[in-house]
């Protein structure tokens, strides 16, 4: 046995190089035996930075990342930032603390965008889902409603008649007899197929019904 230490070269996998890529010991393409069989492995993984001045992004608008993510005989160290150098034919170097700290702070910058981003993102789902709560609500009336003026009709005829009356699309109305149709009072019809009724005890009925129900009596 020589003792030499041999040093292999391989692909990271395609989730590792996203955005939001975690680079560990997972990160090598195809099988994990390659990694197993190692005793230490690091990575490299490229990060566009947007900087403020010219000079800056020029000279670090692309960095990468030295990253121990396997060591069995020591201590993993800390992540090494290094940039490209145009003047030795784009070799990697590491950055000095003040270009270090440059590059922290775009970072931090990008970080705030993407959480504003996100939070923007959270607030426009959570309206689309207070908008598609209230449609079904209105439908849900609608569907009381056809059920009082015109009580014992079948499925069929019972989400077309919702379908006109909260004037939706036939998936809507379809939604809402499904929705309502626990409580009405189901009495059998023919061909074997369910007549709705009013309900027996309005007591069960939501909020949103019970008020649709008593202005439907009133």
């Amino acid at each position: 046995v020589s003792g030499a230490t041999v040093i292999v070269a391989h692909h990271t996998n395609k989730i590792s190089r996203g955005k939001s890529g975690i680079v560990d010991a997972s990160s090598g393409r195809g099988s994990s035996a390659i990694v197993d069989g190692a005793r230490w492995q690091a990575a490299l993984s490229v990060e566009h930075v947007d900087l403020e001045g010219s000079d800056e992004q020029t000279r670090l608008g692309e960095v990468v990342t030295f990253t121990v993510a396997k060591s069995n005989y020591a201590a993993r160290p800390d992540p090494i930032v290094l940039r490209r150098d145009p003047d030795n034919g784009g070799a990697l170097v590491p950055i000095g603390e003040e270009d270090l700290e440059a590059v922290e702070s775009a970072r931090t910058a990008k970080a705030g965008n993407v959480a504003a981003r996100s939070a923007k993102l959270d607030a426009r789902e959570a309206a689309d889902a207070a908008r598609r709560g209230e449609h079904a609500r209105e439908d849900e009336r609608a569907a009381i409603r056809v059920v009082y003026k015109t009580p014992g009709l079948n499925s069929s005829e019972l989400v077309v008649a919702i379908k006109h009356e909260a004037r939706c699309a036939e998936k809507r109305a379809s939604d809402a007899f499904r929705s309502v149709r626990r409580f009405l009072d189901i009495r059998p019809g023919p061909s074997r197929s369910s007549l709705h009724f009013p309900p027996t005890d309005e007591a069960v009925l939501p909020d949103h019904l019970r008020t649709e129900a008593t202005g439907m009596k009133s």
